[in-house]
């Protein structure tokens, strides 16, 4: 039951007695609030708990491709690539020059040409490349080389190390852009539907419609 809200108003000039039942707000909109605020609440408590989760499987996925990534570089350790060119540290120089040329490729895939999944996107370039490829170990094994004088071996681990792992980068940045069909100096992602649907309207800019032009003989040479 309902508490008799009813209040009686009386006016100063003619002594009359108005009432007034104002149950109807008591009685529907203020359970209304106290359930506008609870479900606020609640989906304030489900949000937080969907950005635990989110960064939980992000540490999840960092740790799976880390895991892949150390295996990897283990395998190959141990492989006939340490006992090529010795002292020079082959498997280590192979290692870090593939990982290289895996983060330019995969990088530039996914942020300028494919959209990819973050969880994916830490799983590859911060777990298995992170994992790897080891810069550490590239310092001790150039230590280990000038201690034991061979300075001419130390010398170019440390030069080609740097100077052919910026071409490996290099290399998997152009082939990721030529993947595309792209100018590998282009950076920018470029929507083709946007573009030629924009480039066809009659007010466009004469970048645009040419681009659009451009873009479209293209496609109808790919198909021929």
């Amino acid at each position: 039951m309902l508490a008799d809200t009813r209040r009686r108003w009386s006016s100063p000039y003619n002594h009359l007695e108005i009432e007034v039942d104002d149950s109807f707000s008591s009685a529907r909109f203020l359970p209304h609030g106290k359930e506008f605020l609870h479900l606020s609440r609640r989906i304030s408590h489900a949000e937080i708990q969907e950005k635990k989760v989110d960064t939980l499987t992000k540490y999840l996925a960092v740790a799976a491709g880390g895991a892949v990534g150390a295996m990897v570089r283990y395998y190959m350790t141990l492989s006939g690539l340490s006992r090529i060119a010795q002292p020079f540290p082959t498997a280590t120089f192979v290692i870090n020059i593939s990982g290289s040329f895996i983060i330019g490729f995969f990088l530039t895939l996914a942020t300028e040409r494919i959209p990819i999944n973050p969880h994916v996107r830490l799983a590859v370039a911060v777990g298995f490349v992170g994992a790897f490829t080891t810069f550490s170990t590239f310092e001790y094994e150039t230590a280990r080389l000038v201690e034991g004088k061979d300075f001419l071996y130390g010398f170019l681990y440390v030069v080609l190390s740097f100077a052919v792992g910026f071409g490996a980068v290099w290399a998997g940045i152009v082939l990721a852009r030529q993947v595309e069909g792209v100018p590998f100096t282009s950076h920018i992602a470029i929507d083709r539907d946007l573009v030629e649907a924009v480039g066809a309207q009659p007010n466009s800019p004469p970048e645009l419609s040419a681009l659009s032009v451009e873009l479209s003989g293209s496609e109808t040479e790919k198909d021929l």
